[in-house]
């Protein structure tokens, strides 16, 4: 069937997409998504913050898929499809138990008035948690020290005039002024391998990579007195499948369907928006604006013969 002449790209469509057209929709999608995650070379690799955890936030997932969502994004998928990547629904519900066990153990060893030591940490969370965490005594120690580091730099964050003044663009010098002497002063950063730039993304975007990161050793750890199921390196298998598109592409393209479903003739820039909104749960302006820039680049390659693809499009 051929397709009657595509409408500028802000304009509704007058009858509905061929096959052959949503498939090319949802490839520019996912390329303009997923270049506002990695770069417009799309080059995929880890997230190269430094977090407590010793381990990168996120997977090498063009994605930039951490731990959670990962798991959110499998949650999706049938059986036929999770035994393409060495999982089944249950290690997968599994997973989730771990990683949601492992963010309560964050939590209570990071926030505010946290502990210092492993055994008040034991007395405050729920023996459930601990033992579905995986973690190891070492864990729990070098997470403690990091939930020392992290009250320390909300003082200094507060000082500065607080998370909500520095996190702007116009407060980079401001913001990278506070890293610096939060640095200097305390011997926290050092001591767990965290640099003056790792300081400046958590003063601008809160911990929450610092949780990522521990999800993602939770998954790797064994489970007590369990031989190692293997379960977090299956897990990062799918997240860094087809070289890091895998997930991404089924998300995504997902999130394009599911727009499309609930207005067949949108423009392709609603569809864009509207899929963004499903897979990023919202996504703020800027990066919404920079999505569309990116996608209008890729449509004017795709209309001049030379369409941008990914590894399985």
């Amino acid at each position: 069937m051929e397709q009657a002449p595509a409408p500028a790209l802000d304009e509704a469509w007058s009858v509905a997409r061929t096959r052959a057209v949503v498939e090319a929709l949802i490839t520019d999608c996912v390329g303009a998504i997923s270049m506002v995650e990695i770069g417009p070379a799309a080059k995929v690799r880890e997230s190269a913050m430094r977090t407590v955890s010793g381990v990168a936030a996120s997977y090498a997932s063009a994605g930039q898929h951490v731990a959670s969502k990962t798991i959110s994004t499998l949650k999706k998928l049938t059986q036929a499809q999770l035994e393409t990547m060495r999982l089944s629904e249950a290690e997968v519900r599994r997973a989730n138990q771990v990683c949601y066990a492992a963010g309560k153990v964050w939590s209570a060893a990071t926030g505010s008035g946290a502990p210092s030591e492993v055994a008040a940490l034991r007395s405050k969370v729920e023996d459930k948690h601990l033992r579905l965490s995986r973690f190891t005594e070492a864990n729990l120690e070098r997470m403690l020290l990091g939930g020392q580091m992290f009250n320390a730099l909300r003082k200094a964050i507060n000082a500065a005039g607080g998370r909500t003044k520095l996190e702007v663009k116009s407060a980079a010098s401001a913001r990278r002024r506070c890293a610096e002497d939060f640095f200097e002063a305390s011997p926290l950063p050092r001591q767990l391998g965290i640099r003056v730039s790792d300081l400046d993304v958590y003063i601008r975007s809160g911990f929450g990579e610092d949780k990522a990161g521990w999800q993602r050793v939770a998954l790797g750890n064994a489970a007590s007195g369990e031989a190692n199921d293997e379960l977090g390196a299956r897990i990062q298998g799918a997240a860094e499948g087809e070289g890091g598109w895998q997930l991404p592409r089924i998300d995504i393209g997902n999130a394009v369907e599911a727009a499309l479903e609930e207005s067949a003739l949108a423009s392709d820039l609603d569809i864009l928006q509207a899929a963004i909104t499903i897979h990023s749960q919202g996504g703020r302006q800027a990066y919404r604006d920079r999505a569309e820039g990116y996608f209008r680049d890729l449509r004017a390659r795709r209309e001049a013969g030379d369409p941008w693809s990914f590894p399985g499009a």
